[in-house]
């Protein structure tokens, strides 16, 4: 637990001198519904039988990045 206002790098953990805001904090925090996991894993492939559609059917695109890699630079460029 830290004063992100007065301890910006979080260097001074105020758990231990505050057990009852963390305890407190603890329990607000398990009081909220927990929803199920649904459909965790990997989505199955498309199976169109004619080879169309899923992630195989993706080709790597080669053309090189082109302009500043840096939106500020977009940025500062714009009149």
């Amino acid at each position: 637990m830290f004063r992100i206002t007065e301890d910006p790098y979080e260097q001074n953990d105020l758990a231990a001198v505050h057990p009852d805001v963390v305890k407190r904090l603890a329990g607000a925090f398990d009081a909220i519904p927990k929803a199920e996991m649904v459909g965790a894993g990997a989505a199955p492939e498309p199976d169109y039988g004619d080879n169309r559609g899923g992630s195989s059917s993706i080709l790597p695109d080669e053309t090189p990045p082109s302009g500043s890699p840096y939106a500020e630079a977009e940025w500062r460029n714009r009149p």
